[in-house]
């Protein structure tokens, strides 16, 4: 009968998986960097950094006279023109969005050129930073490597982690400082030294300038040492000087933000729309998903479900108590933060998983930590361990592997993008366009990423100003509304509708003919 395998074989092969998987995911965060559709959140990204504004491009060139898609990229490029100061205040003009990552965006372009593949590369690099964070804050929370290379493993082949680390967005530096401020918690804690305090205040003020919503990993934080300590020692006395630093670092945008409160509320109104349970619980299952393979399961995704309890359940069984109350109350306050709202006044912010960055992480470091207990594996519960971790490995590089080769998915927002490569193919071949378009500024910019230069464009007014009598070009209506179509019939036009074939889209493309 052969001899079982000695324990540390078993580790060293999985430690060995896991460095493979290391290089899988720095090659798919950075492979087809610029194939994908760059879609409105990116291009509002590049306007803001550059030191655009939308109400700008709507002045300059929504005007009612023709321009061209050479007009409209003019935006979407570095001028000497539009320093450091235009970005700041293009950045003020929209508090919602904290400042740090469109800061470093203005910088990373002024270093390297203002292409898609470098606005992207950026957040490919934030993410390659949670690597060495993620592994010291596995460290912080269990004093062994094994789940924090495990960990390393299960994010860098991640679906959500890849597709978001090929975006011009903020949300792989979210991720980044959530998994700082976490480590650097601990640190302080354990070392009880100003320095290791003063760095974990540092990540506070720039996760808050990062996102908003980091606002609810700080309170996550400020749980966890009411829950730990119970009383006035050292440790709470230290984080409550270095979080009223931070907060007060962090005031001056706060002061921003209800000084622009209606704007604020306009702009994210959309997060507000009464959903129905139902659609919540179904969203719910469904943003689990793509956190953890991005494989359309339907009903399967209960699956899912109870592998997330069962990793929670391990993680609280068996971790120590700092580290898993930390992790549960991290990624529960952060969904919770976002669900509650939804379930009380409406909404549909916990349907976002993009802003659920630390519940991912945090379930992500459960789960390598419940991995971690079947190395080596000496029971049948183990060994059904190690399958199950290497069917989960397997189904996220599989799914990885499909997006990259995929110009859009559903990051990219499909009803919002899908009309770009149809509708510029159509333009493209036409003779002499003219297209009328009632789109708004950030659907006009992605799609001119498609469009020849020379292509010309004019934004109506009015239905009524709609002055078609030219006989040079060929007019084409993109997006009209219903109003612009009665006021183009009105005057004796058909309209061919050429994209989609069925009404039903939210985009539309129609030949004006006489």
């Amino acid at each position: 009968m052969p001899a079982r395998p000695h324990p540390i074989t078993t580790r060293r092969i999985w430690l060995g998986i896991c460095g493979v998987l290391l290089v899988l995911g720095i090659f798919f965060r950075f492979y087809h960097l610029g194939y994908k559709v760059y879609w409105i959140d990116e291009v509002n990204t590049t306007l803001r950094s550059l030191g655009y504004t939308t109400a700008l491009v709507e002045d300059t060139l929504l005007t009612g006279k023709p321009f061209t898609v050479a007009d409209l990229q003019s935006f979407q490029q570095l001028s000497p023109e539009r320093g450091w100061d235009d970005t700041w205040n293009s950045l003020r003009g929209s508090a919602e969005h904290t400042p740090l990552y469109f800061l470093l965006s203005r910088w990373w372009v002024e270093r390297f050129g203002s292409t898609i593949v470098v606005w992207r590369s950026l957040a490919a690099v934030l993410s390659l930073l949670t690597f060495p964070a993620l592994f010291w804050l596995c460290w912080e929370l269990f004093q062994t490597s094994l789940p924090g290379w495990l960990a390393i493993g299960l994010v860098a082949v991640s679906p959500l982690h890849v597709l978001y680390a090929q975006e011009a967005r903020p949300y792989s530096l979210l991720a980044l400082m959530t998994l700082l401020s976490c480590a650097s918690l601990l640190w302080g804690m354990r070392t009880q030294r100003w320095h290791s305090w003063i760095v974990y205040g540092m990540t506070i003020a720039l996760g808050l300038y990062t996102q908003l919503l980091f606002g609810l990993v700080a309170i996550a934080h400020t749980l966890y040492i009411l829950l730990m300590e119970g009383r006035l020692t050292q440790t709470v006395r230290r984080f409550s000087v270095v979080t009223a630093g931070a907060i007060a670092a962090f005031t001056p945008w706060l002061f921003l933000l209800a000084a622009n409160l209606a704007t604020v509320q306009r702009k994210t109104a959309s997060l507000s729309e009464a959903t129905p349970f139902s659609k919540l619980v179904d969203g719910w299952f469904r943003v689990l998903n793509q956190m953890l393979i991005d494989w359309e399961l339907a009903g399967w995704n209960v699956v899912l479900v109870v592998g997330a309890i069962v990793a929670t359940v391990i993680l609280i069984r068996y971790a120590p108590r700092r580290a898993w109350l930390l992790l549960v109350l991290v990624g529960g306050v952060s969904f919770l933060g976002l669900a509650l709202p939804d379930l009380v006044v409406g909404g549909e912010r916990s349907l976002r998983v993009r802003y659920l960055f630390p519940t991912a992480l945090s379930l992500q470091i459960a789960l390598a930590y419940s991995f971690s207990r079947s190395i080596p594996a000496k029971t049948t519960w183990q060994q059904w361990g190690q399958g199950l971790l290497v069917v989960l490995l397997v189904s996220q590089i599989a799914s990885c592997a499909v997006t990259s080769q995929k110009n859009l998915w559903w990051n990219k927002s499909r009803p919002r993008s899908t009309y770009y490569q149809p509708v510029s193919a159509i333009l493209n071949q036409a003779t002499n366009p003219l297209v009328l378009t009632e789109s708004k500024v950030s659907d006009l910019l992605a799609l001119s990423y498609w469009l020849r230069p020379n292509l010309m464009l004019q934004a109506i007014p009015s239905p009524e100003a709609i002055d078609i009598s030219s006989n040079s070009h060929t007019f084409y209506l993109l997006n009209g509304s219903s109003e612009t179509q009665a006021a183009l019939t009105r005057q004796g036009y058909t309209l061919l509708l050429l994209y989609p074939l069925t009404p039903a889209a939210e985009v539309r493309l129609w030949q004006i003919q006489p």
